[in-house]
């Protein structure tokens, strides 16, 4: 009786002290989201309008694929890399993973206003 006490008292402790990276990893992903959101659309955008002038090209649609996922793949490598799922928490690791897509996402929306504009 007193072990499922203490487990489950343990648990709770553990849930209070990984809310502030979950709460922190939520914002940090939300701004990577928002910073992605008008780069993103421009590439659909021409990709959609490409296709519909019948000018579409194989290659604009990886250039395209590979933009979109660039924020995304590096920063999911580093996430489910063994040493940091060993170290990490669940919340720990999107924190981390949300830090190293931000300066991604930041890069790509100033190329993307330098090469739009």
């Amino acid at each position: 009786m007193h072990r499922e006490a203490y487990a489950q008292a343990t648990a709770a402790e553990a849930r209070r002290r990984q809310t502030p990276a979950a709460l922190a990893a939520g914002v940090v992903w939300a701004v990577v989201l928002l910073v992605l959101a008008a780069p993103m659309s421009l590439v659909f955008i021409g990709v959609i309008w490409g296709a519909a002038a019948g000018h579409f090209d194989d290659g604009l649609l990886l250039y395209a694929a590979g933009v979109t996922l660039a924020p995304f793949l590096i920063p999911t490598l580093l996430a489910f890399a063994p040493s940091v799922r060993r170290r990490l928490s669940v919340p720990g690791r999107f924190l981390l993973a949300g830090t190293t897509a931000l300066p991604i996402a930041g890069g790509l929306l100033l190329w993307t206003n330098a090469w739009v504009g």
